[in-house]
């Protein structure tokens, strides 16, 4: 094979598509893969230009019983006095002056003339990039860092030189260096010299300590940060995940309002309007708030690349769920690793059966069918081991506060009740006693009493054409503090039917509060909570957490 052959183009004396052709075949041919192709293809590439070089000494060699009587055509190499800048100071004194530093087209104008590098030089200047990026990675811009790993096939190296015990290295963590969050590195005049590079490298350090979890060190990273610069759009939108994902837990429940984060993104959005991932959480804050998703946000999130977010796929399906768009919360929620389901089990499994409710009655039964199945895996899934214990430890504190209250009643001075009050006292008292448990039987006027409380939140419930029917039960049945809440739970659609299970449901009656369990006709299950004939909360199908224990405790109690 000729060198033309072996770069795969034809003969040519145009030294930038040589150049083009060697490039594109040095991305595939490694010396580590095969070296003796490689050498090839390096003296190919030294072939094409010297006939680039001296076009009519080549065609001399092709012909030369044409050219017998012309004179030998001697080329010399321009001398110059200026001695040869070594390219590691080249580099250096790229890195060194920071407007250049951050446009690409200076290093771009740098490489140009490594083409005419030998395969020593090439191997060793790739080795000073490697380790100059592992240096300097936190201060040099994301396209930077990707132009200087597709010119020096870093990836590749990176691949070819990896190995267990090499500790903290280039090749340990380029995945890393190459995945660099896109901050900005436009920064005021004011802002120079090593404060700069203080400020930036305590950017991103409070970025990986954020991605690894470490939340408390990523607030005094922050800190530090903020005394260099605060008005910068990444350190306030990464301020703003930090105090989010504190409160993570508080997504998931109606009183999480994520004020100080909001106001972080926002900020962060007014001094960059580029800043896509301040964007982003600021979208899904505003939808939490609003249940609400504009057309306008629907693009953004269409076109978002994921920015710097953590976890993209299981916010945005967090987005989605706020604005009742299910079909779409179920795409991006299904992507998400498995160990992340058990966090939003609630919100996973409703999503699908509104889905389902949806597909159902479009006649999609093909997607039926197949969101049938992902629910009933979808209800296998062990709840979050965080929330059951939260509600046992609130449980816990709430029945030693009434221990304690018991106990400070028993000291107080005997008074006289009247004979009925006896009765009904001692009554209650030799039941908890027989039962044993928190949960006890109710009487006649209580079950009544619920009854009807339960029959009328059945009837606004279920009742998808008359709104009139749920804003009376709100107004007249639900206590004042938990009408909010009730508000928002009922603006979404009912999807099982609690009528039959109101003959065979399960009431029971704690100290203070009466519990009634129905069973819906997809299976799922729902308490209601009364005090004083009031609503005071709902556990359970598309309403809040309820926990399997409460339910097995129920139906065992029922059952002595």
């Amino acid at each position: 094979m000729n060198c033309w052959e072996i770069l795969n183009i034809e003969a040519t004396t145009d030294r930038k598509r040589i150049k083009s052709a060697y490039a594109k075949k040095l991305k595939v041919t490694h010396p580590d893969d095969d070296l003796k192709a490689f050498q090839e293809l390096k003296e190919a590439f030294d072939e094409a230009l010297a006939y680039a070089k001296n076009d009519v000494q080549a065609i001399f060699i092709e012909t030369p019983e044409k050219y017998d009587d012309w004179p030998e055509i001697v080329i010399e190499e321009p001398v110059t006095n200026e001695p040869k800048i070594p390219f590691e100071e080249q580099v250096q004194h790229l890195y060194s002056q920071y407007e250049k530093r951050i446009d690409i087209s200076y290093w771009q104008s740098l490489l140009v003339g490594s083409i005419d590098w030998d395969t020593n030089e090439y191997f060793a200047y790739q080795e000073y990039i490697k380790e100059f990026l592992f240096n300097y990675y936190a201060t040099i811009p994301k396209p930077v860092i990707q132009f200087l790993f597709t010119h020096f096939s870093l990836d590749m190296a990176s691949q070819h030189s990896y190995h267990e015990d090499m500790g903290y290295s280039f090749e340990s963590c380029s995945d890393e260096i190459y995945n660099v969050p896109p901050f900005s590195f436009q920064m005021p005049d004011s802002l120079k010299g090593m404060a700069r590079e203080q400020f930036l490298t305590l950017r991103y350090a409070a970025y990986k300590s954020l991605k690894q979890g470490n939340l408390a060190e990523t607030k005094q990273i922050i800190e530090q940060a903020n005394q260099i610069f605060k008005e910068d759009a990444d350190l306030l939108t990464l301020e703003g995940m930090q105090l989010s994902y504190n409160r993570l837990d508080k997504l998931q429940e109606s009183d999480g309002t994520f004020k100080r984060s909001f106001s972080c993104f926002k900020k962060a959005v007014d001094i960059n309007p580029n800043c896509e991932t301040a964007r982003f959480y600021a979208i899904l804050i505003r939808a939490k708030r609003t249940g609400q998703l504009s057309d306008k946000r629907r693009h953004f999130l269409q076109a978002f690349e994921g920015g710097y977010v953590i976890h993209p796929d299981f916010f945005t399906g967090f987005i989605y769920y706020f604005a009742e768009d299910y079909e779409q919360s179920i795409y991006f929620w299904d992507k998400i690793p498995k160990e992340q389901l058990p966090s939003i089990k609630k919100e996973w499994t409703n999503a699908l059966r509104q889905q389902i409710r949806i597909s159902k009655k479009q006649g999609d039964y093909k997607t039926y069918q197949k969101q049938r199945l992902m629910l009933q895996e979808a209800k296998k899934i062990k709840g979050d081991g965080t929330k059951k214990w939260s509600w046992l430890i609130r449980l816990v504190i709430y029945l030693a506060i009434i221990g304690l209250i018991q106990g400070c009643i028993a000291l107080m001075p005997e008074r006289q009740y009247d004979s009925d009050e006896d009765t009904a006292t001692s009554s209650l008292a030799s039941e908890e006693q027989e039962t044993g448990s928190d949960f006890r039987q109710v009487n006649g006027a209580e079950k009544r009493i619920q009854s009807a409380l339960v029959s009328r939140f059945v009837e606004a419930y279920g009742t998808s054409d008359a709104e009139n029917k749920k804003r009376d039960l709100i107004a007249n049945d639900v206590a004042e503090d938990y009408q909010a809440t009730m508000q928002r739970y009922m603006a979404l659609p009912a999807f099982s039917d609690y009528t039959d299970s109101m003959k065979d449901s399960i009431t029971l009656a704690t100290i203070d509060a009466i519990y009634t369990l129905l069973t819906g006709d997809d299976g799922s299950e729902l308490i209601i909570v009364s005090e004083g004939q009031k609503i005071i909360q709902v556990m359970g199908d598309n309403f809040e957490f309820l926990n399997t224990e409460t339910v097995e405790e129920m139906k065992e109690q029922n059952a002595m």
